[in-house]
């Protein structure tokens, strides 16, 4: 800065204290005591309030049939496309060049006596026109011909086939048809196969009937809203997706069963390649890793489930992860009555010395109607879960022995250069985990454990 103002000339002063004069506003600035929460929301509705009639404007012109040019030849234009996704508007000639293998943007057609919403395979003509044309979802591919063995991109193109499908993303359904390879020197015909799908970011909705497709990044983003916000409901979200596609003019019709049961094999890809290609450990707390030194042991009743509930029950993916399965669990309460018999119709056992109303060796839950009556979980000192039990018919200490003989060094009380735990880690767990009941309450078996897990 020194240098500077000696080369410059007599300016340069004023410069420097303007410089100067600056950097104390600026600090001042930063000094300032921020304003309370409320002064602070306030203001914020305030400024919308007196912007509300420029907004309106601004909202009504974005929808309205303006005389524009095109932004790619600039043509002046008297019918124009208008797209939301690429910000573009365009004439018909740049618009079916651009969007021929682009489907999934949002378009509307402009004219001076209407405008409207387009499908993805909607075009205009140079005259006005409304024309279709078939569209596909493009596909990142790199294969050979079956017929003449050849890999050369120029000589194998994509183009659209007879076949329809429909193909779901987070805008909606898109109703395109099934993309297909086209060899250029032996003009043979192959369709996709699902390598080329899912190296694209397609999910099948049917490994043997691809007739559904579901985006990748759809099914990414309800595994995490549902875990993120738990008890969100599977069917309101399908009908979300079907209200955005009629908003646009599409087709509003998703199948949900197909969904559900894309997504969940979905899911389970993904855990795959967590445990079998990434080498991560589930359920274990990095910083207890395998045998953590402190544990809470829990039930919650709220993850029950009705005797009514329908759904097919198929065996579970995630058998013994997460939740043990019922064969590990029997097998250890088997061996447990082998050498301590089971007490009936009584209100407390006993364990060592001691009797308490926990302790009971057989457990029924007063409400009837219920298949499961929830779900058994212990916490390291640190609130990671790292196993659950089925509770089946009441909470024993079965439960509770599985629990302790699966992974407790230390019962939670004061030892020699310890500290001590709170011993309830797993209540601020199974605050979360209670929310799921209000959706899992009418899954089946399989599907409990699945989403719990």
């Amino acid at each position: 800065m020194r240098i500077a103002a000696c080369v410059v000339s007599g300016s340069s002063y004023g410069h420097t204290t303007k410089i100067e004069s600056d950097k104390t506003e600026s600090d001042s600035i930063h000094q300032r005591t921020p304003k309370p929460w409320n002064q602070r929301v306030k203001e914020r509705l305030d400024d919308w309030e007196s912007s509300k009639d420029i907004l309106y404007k601004a909202f009504v012109s974005a929808k309205a049939y303006i005389g524009n040019v095109c932004r790619l030849c600039s043509q002046e234009l008297k019918v124009y496309v208008k797209c939301l996704t690429c910000k573009v508007t365009c004439c018909a000639t740049c618009e079916q060049t651009l969007h021929c293998n682009s489907p999934f943007h949002e378009r509307s057609l402009f004219t001076d006596t209407v405008s409207e919403n387009l499908l993805p395979t909607s075009f205009i003509n140079t005259d006005g026109n409304m024309i279709q044309q078939a569209c596909i979802c493009f596909l990142d591919y790199r294969r050979c011909c079956s017929v003449c063995c050849s890999y050369k991109l120029p000589e194998l193109c994509l183009h659209p086939g007879s076949e329809k499908i429909a193909v779901v993303t987070k805008e909606g359904r898109f109703d395109l048809s099934y993309p297909e390879f086209k060899c250029s020197e032996c003009e043979g015909v192959m369709k996709a196969a699902e390598n080329d799908l899912i190296s694209s970011g397609w999910w099948p909705g049917s490994p043997k009937n691809m007739s559904y497709l579901f985006s990748a990044d759809l099914l990414i983003m309800w595994n995490h809203l549902v875990h993120k916000t738990p008890g969100t409901s599977e069917r309101k979200f399908i009908e979300t997706l079907c209200e955005i596609s009629k908003r646009s003019g599409w087709s509003g019709t998703i199948r949900r069963q197909t969904f559900a049961i894309s997504n969940k094999y979905y899911q389970y890809m993904e855990y795959l390649v967590e445990v079998e290609a990434k080498l991560r450990e589930l359920f274990t707390c990095k910083a207890c890793v395998r045998r953590p030194l402190a544990m809470h042991i829990d039930g919650i009743m709220k993850l029950y489930r009705w005797l009514s509930s329908k759904g097919v029950d198929y065996s579970q993916l995630l058998n013994d992860i997460g939740i043990v399965s019922d064969a590990v669990f029997q097998e250890h309460k088997e061996k447990i009555n082998q050498n301590k018999p089971k007490l009936r119709k009584v209100s407390k056992d006993t364990c060592g010395g001691a009797s308490y109303k926990a302790g009971k060796s057989d457990s029924v839950n007063g409400r009837t109607g219920l298949a499961e009556t929830g779900i058994v979980f212990c916490t390291c000192r640190h609130g990671y879960l790292l196993r659950g039990v089925d509770m089946e018919k009441g909470e024993t200490y079965h439960h509770v022995h599985y629990l302790n003989d699966y992974a407790i060094l230390y019962s939670g009380y004061w030892m020699k250069g310890a500290g001590l735990t709170t011993g309830e880690t797993t209540e601020q767990s199974n605050s979360k985990m209670a929310r799921y009941g209000s959706s899992t309450k009418h899954m089946s078996r399989a599907s409990v454990f699945e989403n719990a897990s």
